[in-house]
């Protein structure tokens, strides 16, 4: 289950497109559809095939089952074309998170929640630097790679995870606040894409996301993740914390700096 959340990461990206997307009401609703059917043809239909082609019970875990199946039935290249698909859906993966990161770093940088380099943009209204922060991230997750090969993968999966899980929690919980907001005030019938069985679906998704968090501590392989996380939030916390005390000291002083002062005569 953990790995499952791993491999969907990233479907709340179509939130963050939404902000460049010139017509919202339409482009939305199509993509968000659009994701749910393919996800479900080439996921979930792909494994369906494959088992009734194959019985699971037969199959092994030195490789990669469509490999495995591919070869039984008499296809040799299926090594090279899986490495192929591999190879593209890493690429989409990586242009994905370049453009979700970027645009993170843009957007905290025009809130003074980031430093203010990564607000610039170039002559095509590209955010740039925040481009080259996220390539170099990047770069340092290949290095850890090279120097921990054989936790590389599990630690970043299960980090990634961890992460996903406070994203999609998140958004879970915001939009039910979202669609009580609307129906204290009247306001649901102007809600012109609504999500299915709400509020039940909420429900599953953040019992699907409890779930995860459990797996993620009881593998052993991974539990190291939750501690990693765990210091990160503390530092993150901790530093929110500052940045609003600092904020609210400096607003303090602007208001006080601003008041008329008595004028002796």
């Amino acid at each position: 289950m953990v790995m499952v959340a791993f491999a969907f990461g990233g479907v709340e990206n179509l939130g963050l497109a939404a902000g460049e997307a010139k017509d919202v009401k339409t482009t939305m609703p199509k993509a968000v559809n659009a994701t749910f059917w393919r996800l479900l043809i080439f996921y979930v239909g792909a494994i369906a095939v494959l088992l009734m082609v194959f019985p699971w019970t037969s199959l092994t875990t030195k490789g990669s089952p469509f490999v495995e199946v591919f070869t039984k039935i008499g296809i040799p290249a299926a090594a090279s074309i899986m490495n192929l698909v591999v190879i593209m859906a890493v690429l989409s993966a990586v242009n994905a998170s370049v453009f979700t990161n970027s645009r993170t770093f843009y957007n905290l940088s025009l809130q003074k929640n980031a430093p203010a380099f990564l607000g610039v943009t170039n002559s095509r209204k590209v955010p740039h630097r925040a481009i080259l922060m996220v390539f170099a991230t990047m770069f340092a997750g290949v290095l850890l790679n090279y120097i921990m090969p054989e936790q590389a993968f599990e630690l970043f999966s299960s980090v990634t995870v961890f992460a996903l899980v406070c994203a999609w929690g998140s958004i879970v919980i915001s939009h039910m606040g979202f669609r009580k907001s609307k129906m204290r005030k009247g306001e649901e019938s102007q809600i012109t894409y609504k999500m299915p069985f709400y509020p039940y679906s909420n429900y599953i998704a953040l019992a699907f996301l409890a779930a995860v968090l459990t797996g993620i501590a009881i593998l052993p392989d991974m539990r190291i993740s939750l501690v990693v996380s765990a210091v990160w939030v503390f530092i993150v916390f901790v530093a929110y914390k500052f940045y609003v005390r600092k904020d609210a000291t400096r607003t303090s002083v602007v208001v006080e700096a601003s008041e008329p002062k008595d004028m002796l005569a």
